[in-house]
Order: C-alpha cells, then structure tokens, then sequence
C-alpha cells in the first residue's frame, strides 16, 4: 500500500515514548510515519522506537537516511536536533516542545529551531516562550495497550496511590493525607522505587485514586499541565488527580476532561474529601468517565488525527 504522507520523527532519549506514541498514532489514520533514537528507555516499554547508532548530533543508518530523503515531513520531538545528514529543503519541518529541557532554556533552542521549522508543537506548559508559529498539542496514550481495571481492590475502602518519579510534591500531599486519616478510613501507597513500565503499570491498577503532581512550579516557570502518567492512570480506569490551572481552556478547545483538577494543598483536600464521601456507585462512574476522555481525546486514532489536520494545514 502507498501511503500519502511520510513523516520521520527523531530524538535521542525518548521521554515516556513519546515518539513511539506519535509513530503509532500516526499509522493508525494512514501516514507512514517512523520514530528513530539512539538509546534505549530505562523504563523498558514494551515497544519503543528504533534504535540507530549514534555519533554526536549525526545519526548513522541507511535505513533511517533512505526514508529521511524521501519524508516529507521531519519532526524533532522533545527539543533536540539531529543531522542526518539530508538536506531540508522542500520538507515540512516541525519540532516539538513539551518539556524540561526547552522551559529551562527556550531562548537557545529557538535560535536553533525558528529559523528552520514549519510551525512548531507545543504542550500548554511551554506555550508562549518565543517559539515559530507555535501550535498547541496533546500526548497520545495506547488504549489497546492498557485496559480498564475497575475492580475495587479493597471492598472496604479506597485505596489512593503516588508513586513519582522524584520526591518533590510528598511534602505537600503527606499533610493532607494525615489530615485526613484522622477522619476517613482509606488506604494510601507511597513508593518512590523505580520499575520498569509494565511493572508501574501493575502496581497503579491496584488502586482508585491516583495522586500524580500538584507541584506549581519548575524553578521559576510555572506548570500547567498533566504528564503521561495521568494519561495511564485515566486509561486504567482509575481517578486521576493532578494539578490542571488550565482546565476550563483545555476543555473548551479539546472536549470534556476526566481529571480531578488539584492546584493547590487546599483544593487538595476539598477534592479528596469530596471523592472519600463518595459511595462505590459514584467512583465507578468516575473510573469510567476517565476511561472514556482518554478514548475520546488521547488515543492513537484521536492524537493522530489532529496531527495529521496539523500537516495538512500547517
């Protein structure tokens, strides 16, 4: 079959298979699209995009060179250029920003980058820092992959879980979480332990509630905006809470959300007290409707069709 698009998407280290994702996405509307990287993820997906040898910024590998020079389209995910070694003329050409690398130092990256891309592919978090014809994204979350678990674990009561990546924001949920043991009965799981994908998997579909960030603030840059985690959690079936400053806008342009928006210790605490009240009925419907966003709005097909809308247009 040949398809009517070809888009590379290159990276070195792949933060939460993000490109992977993106690959997948697209394929499912049509596009051949291929992710390539130089190192493989310490969290060990399942899948991930391929792996090539590398030599500084150049990427060595004639299968990645042959399907570069007849891409149209070339984007480099999470901020990083890479050569390899095909000219860029007559390509679209986009770069992705979503994270810590470009919110700490965007003004180097965009001297980099605006002079070359098409439109550039920004998270809520790092919009309006400067970057060319800047156009606002959404991740993409494997439905197929991850399935609902929305058995209550423990009858009795609910369990709410955090397990980071670091453990900056503990000192702010563990006053609330003592505050309120003294007047629910519930069960709440800290684990700061890395493990691999499939295994953090595992362990968040043993709770109902998941507690992912509510931290504010990156060195002096404000956060807006969920992680991947919250996509997963959603996707298992599970109540997601994170912090969402954004919430109204991102539902107003991208359709109904399934997070539990917290902002601060306070809202916190309002908004756990209000889901402890809740009887098993209302929570399974909650479960349900997070399942149900992530669907709608995150899966491959629904990401990949509002990047292929992006190149079409942009």
């Amino acid at each position: 079959m040949e398809f009517p698009m070809k888009v590379l998407l290159l990276c070195k280290s792949d933060h939460a298979n993000l490109a992977y994702d993106l690959q997948e996405c697209l394929r499912s509307v049509g596009i051949d699209a291929r992710a390539f990287k130089d190192r493989y993820h310490p969290s060990n997906y399942t899948h991930q995009a391929k792996v090539v040898k590398a030599n500084g910024f150049s990427f060595y590998n004639e299968e990645l060179k042959k399907f570069a020079e007849d891409a149209e389209i070339i984007v480099y995910v999470h901020s990083e250029f890479i050569d390899v070694g095909v000219p860029l003329n007559g390509k679209k050409v986009y770069v992705m920003h979503t994270g810590s690398k470009y919110r700490q130092d965007s003004k180097t990256i965009n001297k980099i980058f605006n002079p070359i891309v098409t439109a550039t592919l920004c998270g809520c978090d790092v919009l309006g820092m400067g970057a060319f014809n800047e156009i606002w994204i959404q991740a993409p979350i494997n439905v197929s992959l991850i399935k609902p678990v929305y058995d209550f674990i423990n009858k009795n009561k609910l369990v709410i879980a955090h397990y980071p990546s670091s453990p900056k924001g503990i000192e702010i949920i563990t006053p609330v979480i003592d505050k309120l043991k003294n007047q629910y009965d519930f069960e709440f799981i800290y684990d700061l332990n890395k493990v691999s994908w499939e295994e953090q998997i595992n362990r968040c579909g043993k709770c109902d509630i998941y507690i992912e960030n509510i931290v504010d603030k990156q060195g002096n840059i404000d956060l807006k905006t969920f992680g991947i985690t919250t996509l997963e959690l959603a996707a298992l079936g599970k109540i997601p809470i994170t912090r969402f400053p954004i919430k109204d806008e991102y539902e107003k342009r991208f359709g109904k959300c399934g997070i539990i928006a917290t902002n601060s210790p306070e809202d916190l605490e309002k908004k756990l007290r209000w889901l402890l009240e809740l009887d098993n009925n209302e929570i399974l419907r909650l479960k349900k409707e997070a399942r149900d966003w992530v669907e709608r709005c995150h899966s491959y097909e629904a990401i990949g069709n509002m990047y292929k809308n992006i190149f079409e247009g942009v």
